[in-house]
């Protein structure tokens, strides 16, 4: 009963406060959630007491107020959002140190806390206060780790391969210098792959980690909360990469943002494809941002190895050198892989279609390292060039759908945004569907380069002699003025005889259907069986009209075409 009317007095007084608070009653506002603070509050009121005491300028109140609200840690999406409105408001205000010392002091510098600190931190990036945001990253915490990484046994040996392995992996890659007589060396990949195939890999999912699986993480010098951080795709959260280093004299650098990708959902609230945000900043930067996974020291490359279809691996150097691989059609991070440990993390972005991750992501990195142990003097050049070129990759997937969805959405994104100039060649692999300059006549035919022709380790090799930096941007959404552009594209490969053939069904027809051929496996695997039958319960239907059918489909349907156009009409 007690408790009961405890409840009603608070509720009276926040409705009260509140209408003291819309008349610009300040002094009564204030009054009024003092006295619920004292009776049973909610970190609602301390946000609310606080916002007042910002616009009376008591900003030694406010703080007292934020500290009570991060003691409360309500993260609730909601009340997240009026958590970080008042912290803002207080960094607005002049502010930033106090507030860094009020996470300091509440989340003790924990390395657990980590997510509490980076999310504000993207919280005041968004707020557009760019400078502030990197200034509080700076205080991220610390692993309180040996920093001395012990080597994996299991990697190093007497056999060439490792040895050449190990060296390329140093993290002092601009004085690389390989002392080897190696010239009379001949170096085959498949050879290479087996040996590096029969080392054991350690592979860990991300989400299916058990506690020995983090204790071994852990022991090894892997940071886990900053794993959690590289995977973040958020844009505010490359603004504050990005000016890490480009910020000088005060002037901070920030993405273009003509355009927003759209994250496309689940009807879960989850998502299915995350807008991917980094390749943007590769394109317009000319680097790749991330936190090394040892220390949390944020650091960039311009570094990448392509292997062919949808593997692009990115180096970076850090405590010790480490690679984030992208493997899927979205182009998201998939893993993450540290060669002195021999661990590799694999994170949710891996392909869905694999049904045992850890030999899929142990088949890539075993490849990669038999492309670079076989190259390694390409290799070697390519680390000591810092004059990259940026080359788009396009056309390396299987299926006309994400060509389509993926690749020419993500080439149309950069189009919006302004910077498609940026891109200094656009590199076609085995599967262009339409010719790019079709669609794309903005890019000069002399910025086209075809890679169709060669096999995986000619592609590989390819791009470091070729000193390129690789990146694939994607896109989730196909707008309407790029299927415009693909229509038109489409038209225009049409022979004039085939349109005539069209128009003159049109003009013979009063109905004309249009039915869409698959294969692969996606598709109605009882499409020749029931796609007659649709189509004579619709001869039937309208019986009064002439009725044309063209049938659609890539060339590998065609003879399910066939067998289609024979059925209706059959009983």
């Amino acid at each position: 009963m007690l408790n009961q009317q405890k409840q009603n007095l608070v509720e009276n007084y926040r409705t009260y406060g509140e209408t003291q608070k819309q008349i610009e009653n300040l002094e009564s506002a204030i009054s009024v959630y003092r006295e619920i603070i004292k009776i049973e509050p909610q970190s609602s009121d301390y946000y609310e007491l606080g916002m007042l005491l910002v616009k009376q300028e008591d900003f030694e109140g406010a703080l007292l107020c934020y500290e009570e609200i991060l003691k409360m840690q309500s993260w609730s999406e909601d009340k997240a959002q009026k958590n970080v409105t008042l912290g803002i408001a207080l960094i607005k205000a002049g502010k930033l140190r106090e507030i860094i010392n009020c996470y300091h002091k509440i989340f003790d510098k924990n390395i657990q806390n980590l997510e509490f600190y980076y999310q504000f931190s993207i919280s005041i990036s968004t707020a557009g206060l760019i400078s502030e945001a990197v200034t509080f990253f700076k205080e991220l915490p610390k692993a309180q780790f040996p920093k001395q990484v012990k080597q994996s046994t299991n990697v190093s040996s007497n056999s060439i391969y490792d040895l050449l392995w190990d060296a390329l992996n140093q993290t002092n890659s601009d004085n690389l210098d390989l002392n080897q007589d190696l010239e009379g060396l001949e170096l085959k990949s498949q050879e290479i792959q087996k040996h590096f195939s029969r080392k054991e890999l350690k592979v860990f999912q991300i989400d299916k980690l058990h506690p020995k699986h983090i204790k071994y993480i852990k022991n090894s010098g892997i940071v886990l909360e900053y794993v959690k951080l590289i995977i973040i795709e958020n844009p505010h959260l490359e603004n504050i990469y990005i000016n890490y280093f480009e910020s000088t004299n005060g002037v901070v650098q920030t993405r273009t943002n003509n355009v927003k990708k759209k994250e496309l959902k689940k009807d879960t609230g989850e998502y299915k494809y995350q807008a991917i945000e980094f390749t943007q900043s590769l394109v317009e930067f000319g680097y790749i941002y991330a936190v090394c996974p040892l220390s949390g020291r944020v650091v960039r490359s311009n570094t990448s190895f392509y292997l062919e279809r949808l593997t692009l691996i990115y180096r970076f150097e850090g405590e010790e050198v480490f690679y984030i691989i992208l493997n899927n059609f979205i182009g998201s991070k998939a893993a993450l892989y540290i060669p002195k440990l021999n661990i590799c993390i694999a994170f949710s972005g891996t392909k869905k279609t694999v049904t045992n991750i850890p030999q899929h992501i142990a088949n890539k990195i075993s490849k990669f390292q038999s492309y670079a142990v076989s190259n390694w003097r390409d290799v070697e050049n390519y680390l000591g060039n810092v004059n990259k070129s940026l080359v788009e990759v396009y056309g390396t997937m299987k299926n006309l759908g994400h060509f389509f969805w993926q690749d020419v959405t993500g080439i149309y994104y950069l189009y919006e945004q302004n910077l498609l100039e940026k891109i200094d060649y656009f590199c076609g692999g085995w599967n262009q569907y339409l010719n790019l300059l079709s669609i794309f006549p903005e890019i000069p035919e002399n910025k086209i380069l075809d890679m169709s022709e060669m096999s995986g380790e000619e592609q590989f090799r390819f791009m470091l002699k070729n000193n390129f930096f690789c990146v694939r941007i994607t896109d989730a959404f196909i707008k309407q003025t790029v299927g415009n552009r693909i229509a038109q594209a489409a038209y225009n490969l049409c022979s004039q005889e085939f349109i005539a053939e069209v128009r003159k069904a049109k003009e013979n027809n009063n109905l004309l259907l249009w039915i869409n051929v698959r294969t692969h496996n996606k598709v109605w695997v009882d499409q020749d069986e029931n796609y007659p039958k649709i189509i004579n319960s619709l001869i039937d239907d309208f019986s009064d009209l002439r009725i044309g059918i063209v049938f659609d489909g890539t060339p590998d349907a065609s003879d399910s075409v066939k067998k289609l156009s024979k059925k209706p009409n059959q009983r």
